[in-house]
């Protein structure tokens, strides 16, 4: 990351966990933290009524993954399904 938008500390603010939501999974400001093995992964998720996104990025790896649904949900089954190929190969 190059800081062109966010100073370095509103960055590591902005990519800090402010709530546990589960063993596996943190908040921090917008965006989700987690792990994928053991690799560091921040994501978002989003929707409406007809759609669906779910936006993966692993910085180790410089690796952005989108996953695009035109069914409410849709990208849930995928999201599942990528992350464990993801997990395989990485």
């Amino acid at each position: 990351m190059n800081h062109q938008i966010l100073s370095k500390e509103l960055t590591t603010l902005f990519l800090s966990p402010q709530v546990t939501i589960e063993d596996a999974f943190e908040y921090g400001y917008g965006i989700y933290l987690s792990q994928l093995g053991q690799m560091k992964t921040l994501f978002i998720v989003g929707g409406d009524a007809g759609v669906g996104l779910n936006s993966l990025y692993i910085p180790e790896q410089k690796l952005l993954v989108n996953i695009l649904s035109n069914t409410t949900h849709g990208e849930e089954d995928m999201r599942e399904v990528v992350h464990k190929g993801l997990a395989k190969i990485l």
